[in-house]
C-alpha cells in the first residue's frame, strides 16, 4: 500500500476515534445530569463511529494477512492508540451510566 493512502486511512481512524471519544465525553456530562435518554443517544453515536473506525482498521489487518505490503509508521501507531482509547472510553461510559442508575435506585430505596 502506498504511503499516501496509508496516511489518509490513519488520519481517518484518528478522526473517527476522536469523534467517538468526544461523544462519550458528552454522554458523561449528560449522565451527571441524570439525562439518561440523551446520554444513551450520544453513546450510540460514539459506538457507531467507533464501529466505522474498526471496520477500516480490520480492512488493514485483512490486507496485511493477505500479504499486501503495509508499512507500519508512527501515524498508524498513533491511529491505533486513538482507536483503543475511544473503545475504552465507550466501555467506561457505559459502565458509568449503569453505576449512576444503580446509585439513583439505591437512593430511592433509602
Amino acid at each position: 500500500m502506498e504511503a499516501k493512502k496509508l496516511e489518509e486511512i490513519s488520519f481517518g481512524i484518528v478522526s473517527q476515534a476522536g469523534d467517538s471519544f468526544s461523544y462519550s465525553m458528552e454522554a458523561i456530562g449528560l449522565i451527571r445530569k441524570n439525562d439518561f435518554a440523551k446520554a444513551e443517544a450520544k453513546l450510540k453515536l460514539a459506538e457507531d463511529v467507533l464501529l466505522e473506525a474498526h471496520k477500516t482498521h480490520s480492512e488493514l489487518l485483512f490486507d496485511f494477512a493477505q500479504g499486501k505490503g503495509i508499512e507500519t509508521n508512527i501515524l498508524l501507531v498513533h491511529a491505533q492508540d486513538h482507536l483503543t482509547k475511544a473503545e475504552l472510553m465507550v466501555i467506561f461510559t457505559r459502565e458509568n451510566m449503569e453505576m449512576k442508575k444503580e446509585i439513583l435506585n439505591l437512593h430511592q430505596t433509602i
